[in-house]
């Protein structure tokens, strides 16, 4: 029994077939990579936020450290 002529592959279709699939793989991996640096640059902003509110809510709480203006001394 022969094989019918819509199963049989051309002899260079695995070779581009593998190939497709090792671009695939490559590009999946740049964009997990990408992933994760753009995860940890969000975490690193949302921690320098809230350092920034936290030293904002603190310096509301001081109150100011100087008289407002300059001019109160004349």
């Amino acid at each position: 029994m022969s094989a019918s002529p819509a199963t049989v592959l051309p002899p260079d279709r695995p070779a581009v077939l593998r190939q497709r699939e090792f671009a695939t793989e490559a590009m999946i991996r740049q964009i997990d990579e990408k992933l994760t640096r753009l995860g940890t640059a969000r975490r690193d902003r949302a921690a320098a936020l809230n350092r920034i509110r936290c030293e904002l809510a603190r310096a509301l709480i001081a109150g100011p450290a100087a008289p407002e203006s300059h001019e109160q001394r004349h």
